[in-house]
């Protein structure tokens, strides 16, 4: 009930000031030739509406279910709703700005059906079981490149979040909440002296997800003056430019500084490097490639012992995933054949565990963010009963991948 209301002073406050333009400007607009429109500067006040969209990731959610010991028969979730947001703020000059607000992105929802062993645990990780959205207060810097009456800017701040998830099924709220980044652009229209409509597009961050946010809105401005009403002048003639001599307009060629097959004057990209294949605006073209990276862990017979000399090897699978921005992965743990399926089973899961271990100790990685394997002497590495086969099947392996871009050459 409460965000309904906040949505209906929302409207109601973007219909008044749509009613106030729609009333002036017929005699004031900036659109009009004969009317002069002074910069909006000084304070201001704002409404917006639009849609957000989340981009949670269903696979870590299944991932998390099953190390709740959430047991999924089907799963669906809703990533998208309407979004609003109340703003104000200072127009310093024409190229900056300081703009305060409060915005929500709207309410998200996830259903599934299925069994946990662990209610408690089910509902700790509550928060984790839908896209992340959230209300809250925001501060941001907005950086202005004007043309005229139109502004294109790049906008970047900081947002005080807050968000109640609720567990249908236990009847309990789970609240989350933290201060995170916001980013994004805007093209807007100066209406009137005091009135600007603008469309934005802005990504808000969260603990684990981010939301996509584009919204229509209109500023108000408090101390623009009166719109300078220029008296009707006759026009005068454009005079036309002298006709450039046949011989002399031959000699011009458009240049090519960089070689890349764009003149300068399409070279949205100049200086660049030789050898790399362009667009038409004289970009480099990029194509993707995909990384990879591996630990493997060897262990002495019946031991789930790391040595120090794994600690670099172990630093290097850090850096990568951090470098990629991997916040999820998997340890598998092996064995030797002989031995019981039991014993080996657990054993190598208590390999797995000691990496894990390790990585929350050493390396500031959370428990949520890890998953462990034990496969015993299932898949075995090397075949054969020899103590040389036996020690490269005791072990535990960790592949990480990521995808980067490199230059397209000629």
């Amino acid at each position: 009930m409460q965000r309904v209301f906040k949505k209906s002073v929302v409207l109601t406050s973007i219909l008044l000031a749509g009613s106030y333009t729609s009333n002036v400007m017929a005699a004031d607009t900036c659109f009009d030739q004969n009317t002069q429109c002074a910069p909006q500067l000084g304070w201001y006040l704002g409404g917006e509406f639009g849609q957000s969209v989340s981009d949670f990731d269903g696979e870590r959610f299944m991932s998390l279910a099953d190390s709740a010991g959430l047991q999924i028969s089907s799963f669906a979730f809703d990533d998208a709703d309407t979004s609003y947001g109340l703003l104000f703020g200072y127009q310093f000059s024409e190229h900056f700005a300081l703009e305060g607000g409060y915005r929500d992105l709207g309410d998200y929802t996830s259903t599934f059906a299925g069994r946990t062993t662990d209610t408690q645990q089910f509902l700790d990780d509550a928060s984790a079981q839908v896209p992340e959205s959230g209300d809250g207060l925001s501060l941001g810097l907005v950086a202005s490149l004007p043309f005229d009456i139109m502004k294109i800017s790049a906008k970047v701040g900081l947002w005080d979040w807050d968000n109640d998830v609720d567990s249908t099924p236990f009847s309990s709220v789970v609240s989350d909440s933290g201060t995170d980044l916001y980013y994004g652009a805007e093209v807007s229209y100066q209406v009137t002296e005091k009135m600007q409509a603008y469309i934005s597009a802005v990504r808000y961050e969260f603990n684990r997800d981010k939301s996509d946010n584009v919204t229509l809105g209109l500023r108000y401005f408090f101390d623009t003056a009166a719109p300078a009403k220029s008296a009707a002048a006759p026009a005068r003639a454009t005079p036309k430019p002298e006709p450039v001599p046949a011989k002399v307009a031959e000699q011009i060629a458009p240049a090519d500084s960089d070689g890349d097959g764009v003149t300068d004057n399409r070279d949205k990209c100049p200086a660049t490097p030789r050898g790399h294949v362009v667009d038409s605006d004289g970009c480099t073209v990029y194509e993707a490639v995909q990384y990879q990276h591996q630990l493997t862990v060897y262990y002495a017979n019946n031991s789930d012992v790391i040595t120090s000399d794994y600690y670099a090897r172990i630093q290097e699978l850090v850096d990568f995933a951090r470098d990629n921005s991997i916040r999820y992965l998997q340890i598998v743990g092996h064995t030797s054949a002989p031995g019981t399926d039991e014993y080996n089973m657990d054993l190598s899961k208590r390999r797995a565990e000691s990496l894990k271990k390790i990585l929350i100790e050493r390396h500031g990685f959370t428990a949520s963010q890890i998953e462990t394997v034990g496969k015993g002497e299932t898949e075995l590495a090397v075949q054969g009963n020899t103590e040389s086969a036996h020690s490269k099947n005791r072990r535990i392996v960790v592949n990480l991948s990521a995808t980067g871009k490199n230059p397209k050459m000629r």
